[in-house]
């Protein structure tokens, strides 16, 4: 009964998010790629971040890089690997010389209330993180970019500050604001999607030395190439293709300005991006970074190609 359910709830989902709505029969069986469903590559990308974000699960990475041999009962499988359903928790039996010396039932609960706390404590003292480091080579023909009616794209300045005033969250935005001021100063180029005056995505893409607070590491370019980061749609803007539009017209930006590749970071669990980017964007794996927290503090490792290195990463 559970895989018929979840076998219909995927259906529907895919019609909501990939079908536009509609009711046209779908075979659970067939391929959802072009031999059969006709998803194309945004729309599989969008369909995959829907079933993640709908049932709380992360797909391995081997299905976001293939696309004909996909099916809808390929996902319930997934699905049900990953939910099993819920057993029937055995009923422990405790001799009452062992309750008369317990202290209630705290005294149960304590134990995984101390396994818990340890477990917080290590996460906040030493864990590690992933990052690909991905490149597009300019000289090669690249993705058109389009946007529906209303929408622009144009390279922003500071005077458009005044226009991002609800752009981040709340929490976040004075500290974004100052970095935005902050990059414009140094010359670093962003480009965004407008709606009217309402600046709906940004992008960024540089040439000048950066520094990766997050990933303990400083990035340095050579002339030719230039560095693609902090891809940003508005909260009321997002799942449209607004950041895949921008993203295509970036990397063309970027080869009118005379620069032969682009290169970009990005974490092993963005898995949306990651597909995005090679499938659709023609960008290569190259090298990878991994991060090393310890008391909150990066210590990073990298390798790109058959170089390597520990903070300072450069790209040619």
């Amino acid at each position: 009964m559970r895989r018929a359910e979840i076998q219909q709830s995927l259906i529907e989902l895919l019609r909501t998010c990939a079908l536009s709505g509609s009711d046209r029969p779908v075979d659970p069986t067939i391929s959802l790629g072009g031999l059969g469903i006709g998803l194309d590559s945004l729309a599989m990308v969008q369909f995959l971040t829907a079933i993640e974000s709908n049932y709380k699960i992360e797909l391995p990475d081997d299905l976001w890089v293939t696309r004909e041999s996909l099916s809808i009962d390929t996902f319930v499988e997934e699905i049900l690997h990953q939910t099993p359903a819920p057993a029937v928790a055995p009923q422990v039996v405790i001799p009452q010389r062992e309750l008369a010396n317990a202290d209630g039932p705290s005294a149960l609960g304590s134990i995984g209330q101390l396994s818990s706390l340890g477990r917080k404590v290590i996460n906040q003292t030493y864990h590690k993180i992933k990052f690909h480091i991905l490149v597009r080579d300019l000289s090669t023909p690249l993705p058109e970019s389009s946007l529906k009616h209303g929408f622009s794209f144009r390279r922003i300045n500071a005077s458009d500050q005044v226009n991002l005033e609800n752009f981040w969250l709340k929490e976040v935005r004075e500290y974004k604001s100052q970095v935005f001021k902050k990059r414009l100063e140094t010359d670093i180029v962003c480009l965004a999607v407008m709606n009217g005056d309402r600046v709906v995505a940004i992008d960024w893409f540089s040439n000048h030395r950066a520094i990766e607070t997050e990933l303990g590491l400083v990035v340095e370019m050579t002339p030719e190439v230039c560095y693609g980061y902090d891809l940003h749609e508005h909260p009321d803007y997002q799942s449209q293709g607004l950041g895949l539009a921008l993203l295509s017209y970036t990397l063309k930006y970027a080869r009118e300005m005379g620069y032969r590749k682009q290169y970009a970071i990005v974490h092993e669990h963005n898995h949306k991006m990651l597909s995005v980017s090679t499938q659709l964007m023609g960008m290569k794996r190259v090298g990878e970074i991994e991060v090393a927290r310890v008391f909150k503090r990066p210590f990073p490792s990298w390798k790109l190609g058959e170089l390597s290195g520990t903070r300072l990463l450069n790209f040619s």
